[in-house]
């Protein structure tokens, strides 16, 4: 079996240099991800079965909080818990380190957007638990070609067989 050997060339890059060699693709950038927990309080939860009679009992609950989605997008709100969400401010300084992390009043969805947690008014104190650097997903783009015409052609059939099926 012959050696493969690269044509034209003499000179070979040092073990040193092969090491500290990072790749950058254009499509795969690195964000910092950084993990903190909304910690263990009290809100309101209304128990009764009848809305005119209400039974408010606090109920203990936590969130937690991502900065950034798996797409490398930056978050706003901490995940869900006891049916609302909080929003996380987080304060960076010139050099991207945090200097201060705060938590919003509670909010719940209403039509696609937040609305304040009428119930209650309570905030969570943070706590920080990790950080990663972490790869930005990307979409492959052969595979969104390939899905756009599946799409497509099924949009194409449905059409076809609107007079068939009633």
């Amino acid at each position: 079996m012959s050696e493969l050997k690269p044509i034209g060339r003499t000179e070979t890059v040092s073990k040193e240099k092969i090491q500290s060699f990072e790749r950058k693709l254009a499509k795969a950038t690195k964000v910092h991800h950084d993990l903190f927990s909304l910690d263990i309080t009290n809100t309101r939860k209304n128990m009764s079965w009848e809305e005119s009679n209400p039974n408010w009992v606090d109920v203990a609950h936590r969130h937690y909080y991502h900065t950034v989605t798996s797409d490398g997008k930056a978050l706003q709100n901490s995940a869900p818990s006891a049916g609302h969400f909080h929003e996380v401010i987080v304060e960076e300084d010139e050099s991207g380190k945090i200097t201060n992390v705060t938590c919003g009043p509670p909010q719940v969805m209403h039509k696609g957007k937040p609305h304040p947690y009428k119930n209650d008014k309570h905030t969570h104190e943070i706590s920080y638990l990790a950080s990663e650097v972490v790869e930005r997903r990307v979409s492959n783009q052969d595979a969104m070609k390939v899905m756009t015409a599946s799409r497509a052609e099924e949009a194409a059939a449905m059409q076809g067989a609107k007079g068939i099926v009633k």
